[in-house]
């Protein structure tokens, strides 16, 4: 896979050149997202995977004239409006299927998407973006990292003081500290840089 370029150049050359490889690193970066973001809206596995589908699609489709306004917000928020849409749209799908099926055609039926609450796109697309990222994050890190100071560090994530990963890693104290801030430091950097490249 080619090396991670700034958001504005990975989304250029999608436009402009239509690239199967930058088209590749978009979604390896994008695909998993949209997958959380999807079911958090309350939408099972196999219709998320199929809604995710129609998402890329779409937003291949726009991105040949997409141009990122920073101004205008940030491009994970028009991403997951692209998504809400589409889970909007599959709801009604099968409401409508749903009809058919059963032979309703009472005027004063009430639409039931209208009592579907889909959480609002922004809050759903920030929460799940830094979970996201911090294991992106995290992934990266661990690759080049000492194994120990990461175990350090997950250790601690999971609760553990700093005696008990002492005493677990057969490390002074000082040194679960050392090596914990040391990983922790590491991540946030890669955090920072993953919200430039592709937020």
């Amino acid at each position: 896979m080619a090396t991670l370029n700034t958001r504005l150049t990975l989304i250029q050359r999608i436009s402009q050149t239509q690239d199967e490889e930058s088209w590749e690193e978009f979604v390896h970066y994008y695909k998993r997202y949209l997958y959380v973001v999807v079911r958090n809206m309350n939408i099972t596995h196999h219709d998320t995977e199929e809604i995710v589908q129609t998402v890329m699609l779409k937003v291949w489709d726009k991105l040949k004239d997409f141009q990122y306004h920073p101004s205008k917000g940030k491009f994970r928020y028009w991403l997951c409006t692209i998504a809400r849409n589409a889970v909007v749209d599959f709801i009604r799908k099968q409401q409508s299927q749903q009809r058919r099926r059963d032979g309703l055609q009472q005027e004063n039926e009430v639409d039931s998407l209208n009592n579907v609450e889909l959480p609002a796109v922004e809050e759903i697309a920030e929460k799940e973006w830094q979970n996201y990222i911090a294991n992106l994050a995290l992934d990266k890190v661990r690759k080049t990292a000492n194994e120990k100071h990461v175990d350090c560090f997950l250790l601690f994530s999971e609760g553990k003081s700093i005696t008990e990963i002492s005493q677990t890693l057969s490390l002074s104290e000082n040194s679960v500290y050392v090596y914990k801030a040391k990983i922790q430091e590491a991540i946030l950097k890669e955090m920072k840089r993953l919200d430039y490249d592709i937020g």
